[in-house]
């Protein structure tokens, strides 16, 4: 079978970030498939391009078996939100330019993975143009998350937004959703039958994990990082509007005098103004580290001793699961959670950390120092989440299961 996927932000092998596509292409094509992925050539959470890329408006390579075409996307997508609109366009121009004219020949099926409902729309449009079936998968529900929190304002781009919506939901066969709460919503407010959509949530690629974390003695890395002795509160992901990140620094005041360390690791357009802040108030308790590579960013995670996240207080937000959830899960630590709804419900249920009300810095403080006073209660509910992601959340079994709705769909078209 011949997969063709739209995904802006697919990764580079060594890109830190959700590498969520990389690893089901990866499986697909062990599978014995064929896999072409049209991707930008900036990562999500930075704002130029590599070196190899400059000047360029396209190349193609060999990631592992899977040929991904890049193509030219305008910067600035972190500095603004015109900066942000502009990516999505240049990508949505660009990417069916490469359709068109680079990745020749016919597919079986075509796949667009939102954000945005740009992404989706080349990827209806090729399907149509191609004449094969088309998936549109939802990561993010758009553009309610954008209207919530005021990134959109414009009432004309709001109406827009939601004609490309609903013709992205016509023009699909079917349609992924990556949690329960986005399936709920499609569902009951989006009017789409229940024999349309696939759940097909986050979930974490054990092998990976397993071949990182190989040889690695907790208390030397610790040591070697210069955290002996903390009780490290770990935070990985962007550091963007939506994170609600300066929360933080009003914990970390609450947690001056004590040994909590928090330990940031990512990027993001809000990353600079933490860091002058933390700079401005004098506190000693941050550490900013750039992103690190999927392949060892489970080395960093395995030795804190509580996972962070984190995302400001919105309805929209209630639908999501974080990637993040599930990588500290399975690295044994217990997850402090500030997103109320679905993956509140996650975590509660498999007792594998507590929620903590985003905008209440004080009892996020609370939870920290609940499970700096209770190590077992700390160790046991970072093994209840190591069980639940490997019993329910193996990336091979969700990308086979995948992988075979989406032959059966290409069998009756």
């Amino acid at each position: 079978m011949k997969i063709l996927l739209f995904h802006q932000y697919y990764l580079e092998d060594d890109d830190p970030g959700g590498s969520r596509w990389n690893e089901m292409t990866q499986y697909w094509f062990r599978a014995g498939h064929d896999l072409t992925v049209i991707a930008g050539m900036i990562h999500a959470h930075r704002t130029e391009k590599r070196s190899i890329y400059q000047g360029k408006l396209h190349a193609c390579i060999n990631q592992q078996g899977v040929i991904v075409h890049r193509v030219h996307v305008t910067a600035g997508y972190n500095r603004s939100f015109l900066g942000r609109f502009g990516g999505y366009i240049s990508y949505f121009v660009f990417s069916i330019w490469a359709a068109l004219f680079k990745a020749k020949g016919r597919f079986d099926v075509i796949i667009g993975t939102s954000p945005s409902l740009w992404v989706g729309l080349a990827g209806a449009i090729i399907a149509k143009w191609k004449r094969c079936p088309f998936i549109l998968e939802i990561r993010d529900l758009w553009p309610e998350s954008a209207v919530d929190l005021g990134v959109l304002k414009n009432s004309y781009l709001i109406s827009l937004a939601h004609w490309m919506e609903q013709l992205l939901y016509r023009r699909s066969k079917r349609v992924i959703a990556v949690s329960p709460g986005i399936e709920n919503v499609l569902i009951e407010k989006k009017n789409i039958r229940p024999s349309k959509i696939i759940l097909a949530p986050h979930a974490v690629d054990f092998k990976k994990l397993e071949a990182s974390l190989v040889g690695i003695n907790r208390e030397a890395l610790r040591k070697k990082l210069g955290l002996e002795g903390y009780f490290v509160v770990l935070y990985v992901g962007a550091h963007g509007k939506a994170n609600g990140l300066h929360q933080l620094l009003r914990v970390g005041v609450e947690m001056v005098g004590t040994p909590v360390l928090f330990v940031l690791i990512g990027e993001g357009m809000e990353k600079e103004n933490l860091q002058a802040e933390v700079y401005r108030q004098g506190l000693t308790n941050f550490r900013f580290w750039d992103a690190i590579s999927k392949q060892d960013i489970y080395k960093y995670i395995s030795m804190a001793d509580l996972g962070l996240v984190m995302l400001t207080k919105c309805e929209t937000f209630k639908t999501v699961y974080s990637n993040k959830t599930f990588d500290y899960m399975a690295c044994r630590i217990p997850v402090l959670m500030t997103i109320d709804g679905c993956s509140r419900t996650l975590i509660e249920q498999a007792e594998a950390g507590t929620y903590a009300d985003p905008d209440d810095p004080l009892q996020i403080a609370a939870v920290i120092r609940y499970y700096y006073n209770n190590p077992q209660i700390a160790q046991k509910h970072g093994e209840n989440g190591y069980q639940l992601v490997r019993a329910k959340y193996n990336r091979a079994e969700i990308a086979e299961s995948l992988l075979g709705d989406i032959v059966t769909l290409v069998g009756e078209n």
